[in-house]
């Protein structure tokens, strides 16, 4: 039989999972790892917090301009409550499924936000000339990724197979969209002698020009008959 879960904003009520959710997104990336898992956050209560920055008015962009790299990064080096709300629109959690692995998180990372998102988590330091020569390009792709945990218990992956086997994932608008490139990462966050989640994030790719600035369907199955969906608005995502 199908499970179906759908994301955490589709439930009732404001959970405390939305503060830390917003904190991970201020949060450089090594400073928020503690945070991790959000099960069954409500993200659409992130969003109540603070009002939505004027840059995400305004529709997905497949190529960026000089302006809005600048712009994009400033706001990640804002790394506040801003900060925080603009990414909370393009990350989507589910709650915690009964079987494992499961699927606990979606983002979809356009060209813009992964400015916002690099500005916000970069360590070295990097300038706002260095990021125009980054994003300025056309090749910058759009991200789509899903994030999956395993119980401590379970066996985590250690091949392509173990992952891709296990997970299918079809993102489309209207048709199925060609697949650029994908990778996975394995995050180990649980030590021998403490019960914990480890996680993996799959990463695709996709050609920006190929995506346009409409609803996009994220939706990932598995052979236990697990299923997630998702959608994002990229006519009102940046």
């Amino acid at each position: 039989m199908t499970q179906t879960r759908r994301t955490a904003r589709d439930g009732v009520g404001i959970k405390v999972g939305a503060i830390a959710l917003c904190l991970c997104m201020v949060l450089p990336k090594s400073s928020a790892a503690f945070l991790y898992p959000l099960q069954e956050t409500q993200l659409w209560a992130v969003a109540a917090l603070s009002p939505v920055t004027q840059a995400s008015a305004r529709a997905y962009e497949q190529n960026l301009s000089s302006e809005a790299i600048r712009e994009a990064y400033f706001l990640g080096r804002r790394r506040d409550a801003t900060t925080g709300v603009f990414l909370s629109q393009y990350a989507h959690v589910f709650p915690t499924a009964k079987k494992w692995p499961h699927v606990g998180r979606i983002d979809l990372l356009t060209p813009y936000a992964q400015v916002v998102s690099a500005a916000k988590d970069d360590l070295l330091n990097d300038s706002v000339l260095d990021a125009e020569q980054k994003y300025g390009s056309p090749e910058v792709p759009l991200l789509v990724r899903v994030r999956a945990y395993w119980s401590a218990l379970s066996a985590f992956p250690t091949a392509d197979k173990d992952v891709w086997g296990q997970f299918a994932i079809v993102v489309s608008q209207e048709h199925p969209l060609t697949v650029k490139k994908k990778t996975w990462v394995p995050y180990r966050v649980t030590r021998e002698d403490t019960p914990g989640f480890d996680y993996i994030d799959m990463e695709l790719q996709f050609d920006a020009k190929d995506v346009a600035p409409a609803p996009i369907t994220i939706a990932v199955s598995s052979p236990d008959g697990q299923h997630v969906e998702t959608k994002f608005d990229l006519d009102k995502l940046k």
